[in-house]
């Protein structure tokens, strides 16, 4: 939707934050989001980057354990909800 409709997508961002209480304009929302690289995979190297992240977050007693990513990174959850867009 980022690419196919971005004033509509602006529209949900813009109303998400007037929501939580914070009045942004449209145009900075906008250029925000054409800011934004979206894509509809996980891109290599996102499992070792999140790991890496989860062990600083463990060694600060930020987090107990490592999450599971098997169950977090779901490509199949990914994949049903491209087959699902509009």
């Amino acid at each position: 939707m980022f690419k196919s409709d971005p004033q509509k997508s602006a529209q949900i961002v813009q109303n998400f934050f007037k929501n939580q209480g914070f009045e942004v304009i449209g145009a900075v929302v906008k250029r925000m989001l054409s800011k934004l690289d979206v894509e509809t995979a996980f891109k290599p190297g996102l499992r070792a980057y999140l790991e890496d992240e989860a062990n600083t977050l463990i060694k600060n007693k930020a987090i107990a354990s490592m999450p599971d990513w098997s169950k977090i990174l779901d490509a199949e959850l990914l994949q049903e909800a491209m087959k699902n867009k509009t």
